[in-house]
Order: structure tokens, then sequence, then C-alpha cells
């Protein structure tokens, strides 16, 4: 019953995670999505993005987090690199998602995270009405998980395919390198969509701490979140300090 994410006024426990990773797994059924497809999620940071994360790792589908910064030509050449059938979009991104369809045909479901949009299905419908009872489905180790993709400095972006031994692995290792334990929580500002705010946000829920999720950075904001949440740990980089 310790809470896992905090997102504004959502407050998360590990018992309640678990239910909507449950429940999601069971829409993507309805939805006909198997067991290794790959599912894309085009958003900023926010608590539905975890549970995507979660039905991902728990129900053997591969997320393709995908940056929203790029252009709407990179971002369809690594929605169709990924063969993604189905696509979660956060409200900041309706209109580029909207744009890209012509040119994703091999999506088939659009999702709308944080509340509805046109031609989508919304995220919140699909935990609705759908049960938590536990999947009936088996992930090895060497099942893939998630996509993480280069930053295409020197060229277009590549992406890295992490399998669940992987991802573990990495989870632990920061976790002992930390020191990190139960009572910790993080001030989340790094983005999911990299594999730095993915592997660090998920190493402290490894541990059973807790992940406050902001959806940008705003100095005021974050540091007001480091005061009322009472947080142990902040991830940043330099421009964030600057």
């Amino acid at each position: 019953h310790r809470e896992a994410f905090i997102y504004g006024s959502e407050r998360i426990t590990f018992t309640e995670f678990n239910a909507r990773v449950n429940r999601l797994i069971h829409a993507f059924g309805s939805l006909g999505v198997k067991k290794g497809e790959a599912i894309g999620v085009l958003s900023w940071n926010c608590l539905e993005y975890t549970d995507v994360y979660g039905a991902a790792m728990k129900g053997g589908f591969i997320i393709s987090p995908l940056n929203p910064r790029l252009e709407a030509e990179e971002l369809a050449n690594l929605i169709n690199y990924s063969e993604v059938n189905t696509l979660f979009v956060g409200p900041e991104l309706v209109k580029t998602a909207n744009l890209l369809r012509p040119r994703i045909s091999r999506v088939k479901n659009f999702i709308s995270l944080e509340g509805p949009a046109d031609g989508m299905t919304p995220h919140r419908e699909l935990l609705e009405n759908f049960g938590e009872e536990e999947p009936d489905v088996q992930v090895e180790e060497d099942d893939p998980v998630v996509i993480f993709y280069t930053s295409g400095t020197t060229g277009v972006p590549r992406g890295g395919l992490y399998d669940h031994r992987r991802a573990v692995s990495d989870n632990k290792t920061f976790a002992i390198a930390a020191g990190l334990q139960p009572k910790d929580k993080q001030v989340m500002i790094m983005p999911l969509f990299h594999i730095g705010g993915s592997k660090i946000s998920w190493a402290y829920f490894c541990v059973g701490g807790s992940n406050v999720i902001l959806k940008f950075f705003d100095p005021e904001i974050t540091l007001r979140t480091i005061q009322e949440e009472r947080a142990t740990d902040i991830h940043i980089v330099p421009t964030h300090l600057g």
C-alpha cells in the first residue's frame, strides 16, 4: 500500500498500479495486440505513461517511447521502423499524431492519454472497461521489452532493443550504486522517453520507493514539489541548474 507514483493530485499505490497494468494488458487483448508486438508512446511525462511501461513489462509487449521534440518526418520514420501498431498520444501531441496518420498506416489503434481526443480511444476508458485479474502470460528474460533510440547526432536515430534481463540488470545496478531504499522518493523530471529517465524511475520502483512525476521542468514548481513531498532524491542535468 505504499505510494508508487504521484502525479498532481493523483497518488497511486503499488497495488493500484498493478491493477491498472492488468486492466491495460486485457485491453490490449481486445485491441488485437499480441505478445511481442510494439506499442508506441508519443507523450511528455504523465502517470498514464507508466501504465504503458508496466503493461509492456508484465504483458510481454515492446514499448517504443518516442521523443516529442522530433520533427514529424523523424517520428514517422521511428514509428514505422519499430513496427508499432498501437500509439499512445499525450494531449500536447494530438495534432502531430493526426498529421502523421497517412504516413504510419501500420498503426491501427490510437489511444489518448490524460483525456479524450477526436478519433482516439481514451486511455482511462480502457482502464474502466476491463478487469484487474492477473493476466495469463509468461514473460521470459530473453523477451524484448523496450526500444530506446539514439540521439541521431550523426544520422538518423537508431533503435536499441532491450530484453528483460538487460532492463532488470540496469535497474539493480543503479539501485545498488545509488544506495536506494524503500523510503526514498524521487522527483522525476527526466523524460520517460529517454533511457536516463526510464532507468532511474524504475530503479526506485523496484526497491519500493516513490516517483513524483512532473510533466515539464519548471524551477519554482520543482523546488516547491521537493519541499511539499519531502523528496529525498532528484536527478538532473547541468541545463536544469542553469
